[in-house]
């Protein structure tokens, strides 16, 4: 099922993914779950990074899973979290045309953007493995003309703010991303409130 409305496609299917290139979309969100292997990787890597940390680093689709066996540290069934990056390095690469990716992957124990912005890039991947996820505005909401000033960046006070589920991987639409200066995609990070350390997937274009 994809479901589109004001800037947005969503769906269960990794195709819905290529919407980013359709005009006045300005968020593609790939709707998935993850396998119990998967699960267990993921908490067993934060078990063993739970301070903050970034790994930052140029990939390219035929080498990020070796990059990544040897900057990570060794963890139980470490292939499988790797693995599953490297599926969404290639992803990235192809539908961009792109040789090489700018990966960060960070354990975040603090809001690293609280306030509401726009990124000054094409296109930005960000997918969260576990915490508290990255939320965003409708365009149709947003005061741009306040937009980095107020914390409530927002037409009207009813604004209902969106938020991303753990496991999304999404695309959100820069600044840059041609013809589309004014209109890039009003997000920040989350509050966290609870314990639980984020593990976030971002990528950029390098």
């Amino acid at each position: 099922m994809n479901l589109e409305f004001e800037g947005k496609s969503e769906s269960s299917d990794k195709i819905v993914l290529s919407d980013i290139y359709k005009k006045g979309k300005n968020i593609a969100i790939w709707k998935r779950s993850f396998s119990k292997e998967l699960l267990t990787s993921i908490d067993n890597f934060i078990s063993n990074n739970k301070k903050d940390s970034t790994l930052p680093i140029i990939v390219k689709p035929n080498d990020v899973y070796d990059t990544l066996i040897n900057e990570l540290p060794d963890f139980a069934l470490k292939s499988y979290l790797i693995e599953d990056i490297s599926t969404i390095v290639d992803m990235f690469c192809y539908l961009f045309d792109l040789e090489q990716a700018g990966l960060r992957l960070a354990t975040i124990n603090k809001a690293m953007c609280p306030r509401f912005h726009v990124d000054r890039v094409p296109c930005r991947l960000i997918s969260c493995y576990s915490g508290s996820t990255t939320e965003w505005l409708k365009s149709i909401d947003v005061n741009r003309s306040i937009l980095g000033i107020s914390d409530t960046p927002f037409k009207d006070k009813s604004t209902e703010i969106q938020k991303l589920d753990t496991g999304d991987v999404a695309l959100l639409k820069g600044e840059t991303w041609e013809d589309n200066e004014g209109n890039g995609l009003v997000h920040r990070s989350p509050n966290i409130l609870d314990s639980k350390t984020r593990l976030l997937l971002t990528l950029d274009f390098a």
